[in-house]
C-alpha cells in the first residue's frame, strides 16, 4: 500500500498511510497526477534489500521536515531509516535462534509416536505431550513396585495408539517404560551434540571471522544427525 506525504513550502507536513480519499465532483477518486498537482507525493517504499537481520528499520514519522523531497521523480525519500546492526549482535541472534530450532526439533522427536514390539506383537506407543509421558512413567512405577515386592508376573495393562489393550507382566511393563526412557535419552544426547559440539564449535571457531560464523550457523541443518 503506497503512502503519501503532503508538501508545504518545501517541507513534508503530513503523512497519509494510504491513498488520500479525495474525489472529483463526478464522484471518482482523484488520480496520482492530481495528487502531485496538489503537492502530495508518494513516499519511497521499504527497501527489500534491507529487510533482513543486518539492519534495523525505523521511520521519520516524528521528523517530517527532515524528509528528502525528490522533485525530479516526484517522490518523498528518507521516511524509512535503516541502521546497520553490529555483526556481533547479529551473530548472537542467529546463534540463539539456531539453538531454539534444535530444541524444537528435539521436542518434536521426543513427543512423537514410535513403534514398539509388545509381547503380543508390534504396536505404536503414543507420546503426544507431557501427559502421555507422565502416564507411561506412572505405569512403570506401578510395575517396578511389583517387581521389587516379588511379584514380577502380575499383569499390567497398556493401551497403544490404536486403542489395542496390551497385557504385560510387571517385568515386561518395566522393559517397555525403559525403552521409552532410553529413546528420549538418546534424542537428548543427540541434541547435546548439535548444541554443545557442532553449533558451539562454529561459534568458538577462531579461524572464522564473525560473518563466517553467521554464514555457517545459518547454513547448519538441524534436521540431520538424529
Amino acid at each position: 500500500m503506497t503512502m503519501y506525504g503532503q508538501i508545504e513550502e518545501g517541507k513534508v507536513v503530513k503523512i497519509f498511510h494510504s491513498t488520500p480519499k479525495w474525489y472529483f465532483d463526478d464522484g471518482t477518486q482523484v488520480n496520482e497526477e492530481y495528487l502531485i498537482s496538489e503537492n502530495v507525493y508518494p513516499i519511497e517504499d521499504v527497501d527489500p534489500a534491507k529487510q533482513n537481520m543486518y539492519y534495523t528499520m525505523s521511520t521519520n514519522r516524528n521528523n517530517l521536515e527532515e524528509l528528502v523531497i525528490d522533485e525530479t521523480n516526484k517522490l518523498i525519500k528518507n521516511y524509512f531509516v535503516y541502521n546497520t546492526r553490529p555483526l556481533e549482535e547479529v551473530l548472537e541472534e542467529v546463534y540463539d535462534n539456531k539453538k531454539f530450532e534444535i530444541f524444537a526439533k528435539r521436542d518434536s522427536l521426543i513427543f512423537s509416536d514410535f513403534e514398539y514390539e509388545f509381547p503380543t506383537g508390534a504396536g505404536i506407543i503414543q507420546i503426544r505431550n507431557e501427559t502421555d509421558m507422565r502416564n507411561i512413567q506412572a505405569n512403570g512405577i506401578d510395575a517396578l513396585r511389583d517387581v521389587v515386592e516379588g511379584a514380577p508376573g502380575n499383569i499390567h495393562i497398556f493401551m497403544d495408539q490404536s486403542n489395542t489393550i496390551r497385557e504385560m507382566t510387571a517385568t515386561e511393563m518395566v522393559a517397555m517404560v525403559k525403552s521409552v526412557k532410553d529413546r528420549s535419552q538418546a534424542i537428548y544426547s543427540k541434541s547435546w551434540v548439535h548444541n554443545h559440539q557442532n553449533l558451539k564449535g562454529i561459534y568458538n571457531n577462531t579461524s572464522l571471522d564473525t560473518q563466517g560464523k553467521i554464514d555457517q550457523i545459518l547454513a547448519y541443518d538441524v534436521e540431520q544427525g538424529w
